[in-house]
């Protein structure tokens, strides 16, 4: 949660500049992930509900056991960015370095 500022700005600069968010939940039920969105974060991109299954394929394939976790991928499907390099002040900073200012 306390990503979600740098998130929204960054989704509201570079969205319109082959840029997107995708995220996914690991709560307990998609009401859980509705009520957050409708009170504390629009959370504008796309969302998916995984349910707390963290050994479901998406969770395995992606390493994501531990959240919040981040990946940055380019437009050819190549990982370029991870981990700390996407998190609090970094984020604008990778961002700037693959999609300019």
């Amino acid at each position: 949660v306390r990503e979600m500022q740098q998130l929204q700005e960054a989704y509201e600069k570079y969205k319109n500049n082959n840029f997107t968010i995708v995220s996914l939940s690991l709560d307990e039920s998609p009401r859980d992930v509705v009520e957050f969105r409708e009170t504390k974060w629009k959370l504008p991109w796309t969302n998916a509900f995984l349910g707390r299954n963290i050994n479901s394929k998406v969770v395995r394939d992606f390493n994501a056991f531990d959240i919040p976790i981040a990946f940055l991928v380019d437009p050819t499907g190549n990982l370029v960015a991870t981990g700390n390099a996407l998190s609090s002040d970094n984020l604008r900073i990778t961002l700037e370095k693959y999609l300019g200012k």
